[in-house]
């Protein structure tokens, strides 16, 4: 009976207070990207292992691996890795580098003349980010490039 109480105390506890340790984990790791208070952070669960936190002018996609061998508990932002190897990949600064999510997981990376889409994730412990496709995006109040042409005369014989 004991036992049977005390979990319907911490579901009851989950719910009514937000204990969840991901949902927990995911604003802390926002507060120290984010350079703001926990409690200026809006955090909504996705899925089961992934959260988005906005607060303090921006936003994070944040998984919180939950995978069979994950014992440490951390959360990750899929959207700052995908920023970060923009970065580097674009030679630009991270300032620079505009990131939009695109579907859950994939993200768009834009800065210094160039556009990247990254497949970012954590699930099973180890982020990374893998190059989906990569271009040049158009610098803007560029004109393209006018296409050659080939003329040929009309022989008047």
């Amino acid at each position: 009976m004991r036992v049977h109480a005390f979990l319907g105390m911490c579901v009851l506890g989950a719910l009514a207070l937000g204990c969840e340790p991901n949902l927990r984990n995911s604003r802390n790791q926002a507060s120290l990207d984010f350079g703001c208070a926990k409690d200026q952070l809006d955090v909504r669960r996705r899925s089961r292992d992934t959260y988005l936190v906005t607060g303090c002018d921006r936003t994070g996609v944040y998984q919180c691996p939950e995978a069979p061998g994950v014992t440490q508990r951390f959360c990750v932002n899929l959207s700052l890795m995908a920023r970060q190897r923009g970065e580097r990949e674009f030679r630009c600064d991270l300032e620079s580098v505009v990131v939009d999510e695109l579907s859950p997981f994939v993200f768009r990376a834009e800065g210094c003349g160039h556009e990247a889409v990254y497949h970012c994730e954590a699930s099973d412990g180890r982020p990374r980010c893998l190059l989906e496709r990569t271009e040049d995006a158009p610098v803007p109040g560029a004109t393209p490039a006018p296409e050659a042409t080939t003329e040929t005369s009309a022989d008047p014989s």
